[in-house]
């Protein structure tokens, strides 16, 4: 079972929010905590009282980056299925890259704090407004935004966030021509209740000054990819992360593709983090195959819960799959220790060969008491690839090794996803 992790952003917060996980989980306490450290400021308070602060964008952005993750570490504590990929609308792409392990969260706060400054004071000079169109022709909505644009008024795609909807940014002037054209053909649209045009180019000088602190930051690697809202794809480097996040204060969200990419690659659930349901519903009306669940609540766990277990127990959580893995690591054992090693440089061996060797082991050890998981597949693969790369072995000849290894234990339908571990 696939699964995939949204992250909502900004218009999702609510007075009130991530209380009840504070109440009845510990892990979401310490997330509050950590945060109101770092930021100096009573997360707390903020969150489940003061809904006037939260109103405002450089309160909101930090506010739904805590609650987001709080219910990650819950969803890892009770649920506790590594991701296959993650996603986050906006705002929700710091959050989703927190949770992957690539950015602290420490530092997370400190930039979408200042990227809520940076966007609040441009909404205070700058009269900019939002609207969302729901329309079935997005070529047809693009087209009208060109020509109002060509008319000397600044109006833009923001938000490309399902097959019938598209979030348009732009000058209040120009965003009431546009409305009056949507009037005169029909259209239904609705007011966003923001003060600003997010992204679009009317906040390219936030995004510059947002630049200067995203540039100093470091960033870490990744333990699942999360898809940019620049182009729907998933990251592939820090450096990429780094303009993307740049890019994404004045380019569109790319929230279609998301999911299209998600559908794609096989997403079997998916699994929003964080206040409201936004992201879930999107989901849910975009593909009704993949199931869709929100955990912004601890009411929100007991289904969630009761579908992973059933489903885990229908797929992959059974003695035959177990047995299927337990020879893959066998062979797989064999198979690291049966290759020369080409690689001169010792230390290098010894740091990234044989210590995941040893893994390998211990991961075979664990399965002795333990029924198996696609998961432990996808470790088991990861660490001979480690050891493979460590002794300096072609990648044509590692990922020749690894189909024989999978059709040895019958694991043969998993070949397409596992062979994507196998990278030079």
């Amino acid at each position: 079972m696939d699964i995939a992790l949204l992250f909502p952003g900004q218009g999702s917060q609510y007075s009130g929010m991530g209380k009840s996980l504070c109440q009845d989980f510990a892990v979401a306490n310490q997330v509050f905590e950590e945060a109101s450290d770092v930021l100096k400021q009573d997360m707390k308070k903020l969150c489940f009282n003061d809904g006037y602060q939260l109103s405002k964008t450089v309160n909101a952005q930090p506010a739904i980056l805590t609650v987001s993750l709080a219910a990650f570490r819950v969803y890892m504590q009770e649920i506790g299925i590594p991701p296959r990929i993650g996603a986050g609308h906006s705002l929700g792409e710091y959050s989703a890259l927190v949770c992957s392990g690539a950015l602290p969260f420490p530092t997370a706060l400190r930039l979408v704090r200042r990227r809520g400054e940076l966007m609040q004071t441009v909404s205070e000079r700058v009269t900019g407004e939002m609207i969302s169109i729901f329309h079935s022709n997005l070529r047809q909505l693009e087209q009208i935004c060109d020509e109002v644009f060509t008319d000397g008024y600044l109006v833009t795609a923001a938000c490309y966030n399902a097959h019938g909807q598209l979030v348009i940014s732009g000058q209040r002037q120009g965003i009431t021509v546009l409305t009056r054209r949507l009037d005169s053909m029909g259209i239904k649209y609705s007011h966003l209740n923001v003060s600003a045009a997010f992204h679009s180019p009317l906040m390219q000088e936030a995004a510059n000054q947002l630049a200067l602190e995203i540039k100093r930051d470091h960033f870490c690697h990744w333990s699942w990819p999360v898809v940019s809202n620049v182009d729907g794809l998933p990251y592939t480097g820090k450096d990429e992360i780094k303009n993307a996040l740049i890019l994404q204060m004045t380019r569109p969200v790319r929230w279609l593709e998301t999911m299209e990419y998600m559908n794609q690659i096989g997403i079997d659930v998916v699994v929003e983090l964080g206040p409201k349901t936004v992201l879930r519903n999107l989901m849910r009306g975009f593909r009704s195959q993949i199931d869709a669940f929100a955990l912004g609540t601890s009411a929100g766990l007991t289904g969630l819960k009761s579908f992973v277990q059933k489903n885990e127990q229908q797929s992959y959580m059974n003695s035959d799959f177990t047995q299927q893995i337990k020879l893959f690591l066998s062979n797989g054992l064999a198979a690291a220790v049966g290759v020369p090693n080409r690689n001169e440089n010792e230390e290098e061996y010894q740091r990234d060969g044989v210590k995941s060797y040893k893994k390998l082991k211990d991961l075979q050890k664990e399965l002795e008491h333990n029924r198996a998981t696609a998961e432990h597949l996808q470790q088991a693969v990861q660490l001979l690839h480690a050891v493979w790369k460590a002794k300096k072995v072609d990648v044509r000849d590692q990922r020749e090794q690894l189909k024989i290894l999978l059709q040895k234990a019958r694991l043969e339908d998993f070949y397409e996803n596992q062979m994507k571990l196998i990278k030079s």
